[in-house]
């Protein structure tokens, strides 16, 4: 029962928290806005500084939705980018098709994607029931996985919905946030980092 309640409270406070993180978003910026429409000045980003600064990814592996295994170590060389997110979760519908444009405009220079389903006991046809309301034709075709034993929301130490990371070709964390985030500022951000 209170495994229960516990997950009722998460469902309905996690949305309510992105709601108020996102009204406290920053001010005006020329040409930079959040997927809530606000805008947010480059230098509010928070992207770590290039080389040794940066701190290391935690290595993981995941198994995905189409069968494989995404392991982290493994795509040294290319920009990854790992979004958190839930199949209930709307605020991370824009996210997602920001990463979908991103990935189709980039996947051949080194872009790597991995949707990570941070809702444990969610199923394989609630993932796809996301994408599907992602609403693009076709679905995106980035990677997608379910974080059964949330290994991949304690090692990135997760705390809420729509975090993405961008981790650049060494292994290092180039980006962090934990709010939507639009696809004007994810191009930016892989673009400084790419190859």
């Amino acid at each position: 029962m209170p495994v229960i309640v516990v997950g009722g409270l998460l469902l309905v406070l996690v949305p309510a928290l992105l709601v108020v993180a996102a009204r406290f978003r920053p001010g005006p910026s020329a040409g930079t806005t959040s997927s809530a429409g606000r805008a947010v000045p480059e230098s509010a980003w928070p992207v770590y500084p290039p080389g040794q600064d940066r701190p290391s990814a935690p290595d993981f592996a995941v198994g995905t939705l189409d069968g494989g295994r995404f392991v982290l170590s493994e795509q040294r060389g290319r920009v990854v980018v790992v979004y958190f997110m839930a199949g209930w979760c709307l605020t991370c519908v824009p996210e997602a098709r920001a990463l979908a444009r991103l990935y189709a405009e980039y996947r051949d220079r080194g872009l790597e994607v991995l949707a990570v389903d941070a809702q444990f006991d969610e199923t394989p046809a609630d993932l796809e029931r996301f994408r599907r309301l992602v609403g693009l034709s076709p679905p995106p075709d980035y990677r997608w996985a379910i974080d059964r034993d949330l290994k991949v929301v304690a090692a990135f130490g997760v705390r809420s919905l729509d975090t993405t990371i961008i981790i650049d070709p060494n292994g290092r964390i180039a980006y962090r946030d934990e709010v939507p985030t639009s696809y004007d500022i994810l191009k930016r951000v892989v673009e400084k980092i790419l190859p």
